[in-house]
């Protein structure tokens, strides 16, 4: 959550911006705790990019077998697909 404020200083023409960043600590009981289970959060989100990349790559070689056997038509690359209107 984080909590903005805006101030103009006319004195100085300035704008001044503080903010405050607030962060669910879940039931950790200290900051090193929290620290600890954001880094195995951070790696397990690392882990599971790692093996969503690898399926896309099996994907993308078993769709690439089935156009090259002539079966079906090939997908349009996204920079091909039809412009949003």
């Amino acid at each position: 959550m984080r909590n903005q404020k805006v101030i103009w200083d006319r004195e100085k023409k300035e704008i001044i911006i503080t903010q405050e960043k607030r962060i669910n600590t879940g039931d950790a009981e200290s900051v090193k705790e929290v620290k600890q289970n954001l880094e195995n959060e951070l790696q397990n989100i690392i882990r599971q990019v790692k093996q969503l990349k690898a399926r896309a790559e099996e994907i993308k070689t078993m769709l690439d077998e089935i156009e090259g056997a002539g079966l079906i038509n090939p997908a349009p690359e996204p920079s091909q697909s039809l412009p949003v209107e």
